[in-house]
């Protein structure tokens, strides 16, 4: 079945560390977009409005990959330094 999908973006950064976005456009426009659009917080809030996510189940998720980032880096901290 055909799907269409529209969606919206919002840069809500800078173009680079020399461009000053509030020089043509608010500060106050990009905090409203980042409070009523951000996609993460609106499907935080859609998925824990219907009892699928909740602070714990965060900080479990949490938990579990930063122990396999932190075990990764351990691993890789013992590997030899590449030679070139």
């Amino acid at each position: 079945k055909p799907v269409l999908i529209e969606t919206m973006t919002y840069r809500a950064g800078h173009h680079s560390t020399s461009d000053d976005s509030t020089r043509y456009r608010g500060a106050d426009e990009i905090k409203q977009w980042q409070d009523a659009y951000d996609p993460i917080k609106r499907f935080r809030t859609y998925m824990e409005e219907r009892g699928w996510w909740d602070a714990t189940k965060e900080q479990s998720v949490r938990d579990v990959h930063r122990k396999t980032v932190l075990d990764s880096m351990e691993v890789a901290e013992k590997r030899a330094k590449p030679t070139f």
